[in-house]
């Protein structure tokens, strides 16, 4: 079972959903050939069984006319949020994601222009948070939580220490902290450390409960 498949819409809002169940084992929302400026915000899904929390592919916008995913809730078996294939200009911000088994987040192939900010990526496992099949040209990523039991957080191309990541140009106020969630479905963070740590974007000015971002 599945919660929302779109193909062939192009600039699409999916917004305020709750996907949520047990035998929900396939995908929450899954986009294919939407071009565009396409909004995926404020949606929880909450999904033990689930192998992709968000999936998308062939999924084209362009600069000035970006695709956003932000505020989103994602609890998980496998795979947070897929960019699986050639997805371009795609802003991925304050997304809050948890798997017990694999990849927050996972870039496969031909993707570009990706930026990638505020996020907490986070896995129960010893696999990679962040993991990139192969290089992204125009990839900005930085203030992200990636958590995992893997001294590597990501893998791009190769796996890489959080300094190595750095070293690259990514990730110089990422962390790699324990949120401590207060439960699987709800994903409030309550570690202190992690207070404070992201940075104010001007495109998301509230969290996915309306409540005012610092800025």
């Amino acid at each position: 079972y599945s919660g929302i498949y779109a193909q062939y819409y192009d600039a699409v809002t999916i917004r305020g959903n709750t996907i949520s169940g047990a035998y929900m084992n396939q995908y929450g929302i899954y986009l294919a050939y939407c071009d565009g400026a396409n909004v995926i915000e404020d949606n929880r899904i909450y999904a033990p069984d689930m192998s992709y929390g968000l999936y998308l592919n062939w999924c084209m916008g362009t600069s000035g006319n970006e695709a956003t995913i932000a505020n989103n809730l994602i609890s998980v078996e496998d795979h947070g949020i897929t960019l699986y294939s050639y997805n371009f200009y795609q802003n991925v911000y304050y997304n809050t994601v948890k798997v017990r088994d694999q990849r927050p987040f996972y870039a496969h192939n031909g993707n570009q222009y990706l930026t990638i900010k505020n996020n907490i990526f986070s896995t129960e496992s010893s696999s990679y948070p962040a993991f990139y099949s192969g290089l992204v040209p125009g990839l900005v990523s930085d203030y992200n939580n990636l958590h995992t039991g893997n001294s590597y957080p990501v893998y791009y191309s190769d796996y890489k220490s959080l300094s190595d990541w750095q070293v690259l140009g990514y990730g110089a106020n990422s962390v790699m902290i324990d949120p401590v969630f207060n439960n699987d479905s709800a994903l409030v963070p309550i570690a202190l450390t992690m207070d404070n740590l992201g940075t104010p974007l001007t495109s998301i000015n509230d969290d996915i409960n309306g409540l005012t971002r610092s800025t």
